[in-house]
C-alpha cells in the first residue's frame, strides 16, 4: 500500500536585480563586524527588520549573510558594480518557509515584503526581469511498505542517457539515497526522509506526516530538483513563468528519469515501480493547488499597468545616464534633444535589421506569458491619444 503523507515545495533560490539602499549596507557592515568579533551570527535590526547576521558572505561575491530562522528565508547581499544596479541580492526560502505558507503566491509575497523592509530598491535588468529563479525542488513524501530503492533499476530516456549522473548511498547492504542527474540541470532524488529526520532530529516532519517518530516505519521523498540551466532553457526566469511552465517541466522529469520493476531485459520497457506511478500521479494535482491558477499577477502583485510604469521609469533612468555619459548637458533643449535621438537610433537600427526586433518581441511575449500580446496588430498610442505608426508619404 502506497500513501501520500506530503506534498509540496522544498527550496526555492532566486536572485534580484536593483540596488541596497547606502542605510542598510552601512548596517550590515557594523552588524558583520560584531559577528566577527563574537564568531558567530548576531540578532539585529536591518532596515525595518529583524534578523541574524552572519560573520561570512557568500559564493559569487556576496558581502553579508542575512537569516530570517529555519520557517523563512536566508538572503545574500553585496553592491553593485561601481555602486549601481546589478545582481545584488540572493534569496533562498527555507523548507519551513513552504511547511508554513503552503503556496508559491504567498511565499513571493512575504519575501518580497521582506526584501522592502530590509531596504532592497528593485529595478528592471537590461532583460527586462526583476529577479532571476536560479533552482526549484519539490518533494513527494510516501508510506511505501517494503520499498526499496535499486540504483540498477533506473530507467533514463535514450536522449538523456550518457549525461545522466547515478549515484547512490547505502547502510548494512541497503540504498538509502538514490540520486539521478545534475544538481546545475535536472536531478530526482530519492531517499529515506524518516532516517533524515531522526539524525537531524527534525521532529516536527513527522507532525506534519501525522505519524508516531516512535514508528519504525519509513517516509521515502521523491523530490525532483531544477537547476538554474534547464530553468532558463524552459524559460523558467521570473516567478510568473513558474506558475506557468513548472509543472510541465516537473512531470517532464518524472517521465524522462524512471524507477522501475526489472522484468525486460531492456530496461526501456519496464513498467514503473508502484511508488512510481503514484508520485506521478500525484505530483500534477498538488502543483495545481500550490501555483497560482492565473499568472495576470507577478510576484510583487504588479498589474500589467504597474509593470509599464517600472518598464517607463527604467527607461527614462537609463537614457538619462547614458545622455550624462555622453557628455550632454542639463540644458532642457541639449536633454530632449538627445533623446529624441536615442529613440531614433534605436528605429534605424531596427528598420535594417526588423528580424532582430520581430525576436526581442516574441522572446518579450513568452517572458509575460503571451497574456498581453496575442492579436493585438494595432499599432498603441503613447497614452495622449499619439498614433506612433510609421507614415509613408
Amino acid at each position: 500500500m502506497i500513501n501520500l503523507l506530503h506534498a509540496g515545495f522544498d527550496t526555492l533560490e532566486a536572485a534580484f536585480h536593483g540596488r541596497w539602499s547606502d542605510r542598510t549596507l552601512k548596517q550590515l557592515e557594523q552588524a558583520k563586524f560584531v559577528a566577527q568579533e563574537r564568531m558567530g551570527p548576531v540578532e539585529t535590526e536591518i532596515g525595518q527588520a529583524i534578523l541574524h547576521v552572519e560573520p561570512t558572505g557568500g559564493l559569487g561575491g556576496y558581502s553579508f549573510t542575512m537569516d530570517t530562522g529555519p520557517d523563512g528565508f536566508k538572503v545574500w547581499a553585496k553592491r553593485g558594480r561601481g555602486g549601481g544596479l546589478d545582481w545584488s541580492a540572493k534569496v533562498k526560502v527555507r523548507p519551513g518557509c513552504f511547511l508554513r505558507l503552503k503556496t508559491l503566491a504567498a511565499v513571493e509575497a512575504e519575501m518580497l515584503d521582506l526584501m522592502r523592509a530590509l531596504g532592497w530598491q528593485r529595478s528592471l535588468s537590461p532583460e527586462g526581469r526583476f529577479e532571476a529563479i536560479s533552482r526549484v525542488d519539490f518533494a513527494l513524501d510516501f508510506d511505501a511498505e517494503g520499498f526499496q530503492p535499486d540504483p540498477y533499476a533506473v530507467s533514463t530516456k535514450a536522449a538523456t542517457r550518457g549525461r545522466e549522473e547515478i549515484d547512490h548511498t547505502s547502510q548494512r547492504r541497503r540504498c538509502t539515497y538514490l540520486r539521478v542527474g545534475s544538481v546545475a540541470r535536472r536531478q530526482i532524488a530519492i531517499y529515506n526522509k524518516s532516517h533524515e529526520a531522526r539524525a537531524k532530529r527534525n521532529f516536527f516532519w513527522f507532525d506534519v506526516w501525522g505519524l508516531d517518530r516512535k514508528d519504525d516505519r519509513d517516509v521515502w521523498r521523491i523530490e525532483t530538483r531544477a537547476g538554474k540551466e534547464i530553468l532558463k532553457e524552459d524559460g523558467i526566469r521570473t516567478f510568473a513563468d513558474m506558475h506557468r511552465r513548472l509543472k510541465a517541466l516537473f512531470q517532464d522529469s518524472l517521465v524522462r528519469v524512471r524507477l522501475v520493476e526489472l522484468s525486460d531485459a531492456n530496461i526501456s520497457r519496464c513498467p514503473d515501480l508502484p511508488i512510481w506511478t503514484a508520485a506521478r500521479a500525484n505530483l500534477a494535482a498538488a502543483l495545481r493547488g500550490l501555483l497560482a491558477a492565473s499568472p495576470d499577477v507577478d510576484v510583487a502583485g504588479d498589474s500589467i499597468e504597474q509593470r509599464k510604469a517600472a518598464i517607463d521609469a527604467s527607461f527614462e533612468g537609463l537614457c538619462v545616464s547614458k545622455a550624462a555619459l555622453n557628455g550632454v548637458s542639463d540644458d532642457p533643449v541639449a536633454l530632449i534633444g538627445y533623446l529624441r535621438s536615442v529613440v531614433d537610433n534605436l528605429a534605424r537600427s531596427y528598420h535594417a535589421n526588423p528580424k532582430r526586433l520581430q525576436e526581442k518581441h516574441r522572446k518579450a511575449c513568452e517572458r509575460y506569458g503571451g497574456l498581453y500580446c496575442e492579436g493585438r496588430s494595432r499599432v498603441p498610442d503613447d497614452g495622449e491619444g499619439h498614433d506612433h505608426r510609421r507614415r509613408h508619404m
